[in-house]
C-alpha cells in the first residue's frame, strides 16, 4: 500500500526567562501536495534524557512545543493513512 509521506518544517525560537533559558520548537506538517496534515500526533523527545513532550497539529498543520531545554532532539509525527515521519539530529541551543 502506498501511503502519502508528510514533510516537516521546523523553526526554533529561543526564550530566556530569568535563570531558566528554554527553546520553543515550531513545526508545520504538510502533505506533499501542499495540504496541511491536521490532528497528527507529534512527539518531541530529548535523546539525552529520554524526556518526551506530546502535542497534535492544528487545523493549519502547525504545532508548537514550548519550554524545551537545550540538547539533542528527535521528532516523530504519526497520522493514520500516512507514513510515520521520524527526524533525528535536531539540536536546540541557547545562544549566549
Amino acid at each position: 500500500m502506498n501511503r502519502p509521506v508528510v514533510t516537516l518544517l521546523l523553526m526554533t525560537l529561543i526564550a530566556v526567562h530569568a535563570q531558566s533559558p528554554t527553546a520553543t520548537l515550531i513545526g508545520v506538517i504538510h502533505h506533499p501536495a501542499g495540504l496541511s496534515v491536521v490532528n497528527a500526533s507529534v512527539v518531541v523527545r530529548n535523546t539525552n534524557t529520554g524526556t518526551e513532550n506530546r502535542t497534535r497539529t492544528s487545523a493549519g498543520g502547525t504545532f508548537t512545543m514550548p519550554n524545551l531545554n537545550a540538547g539533542p532532539y528527535e521528532v516523530t509525527v504519526e497520522k493514520e493513512g500516512f507514513q510515520t515521519l521520524h527526524e533525528t539530529g535536531i539540536k536546540l541551543q541557547i545562544q549566549q
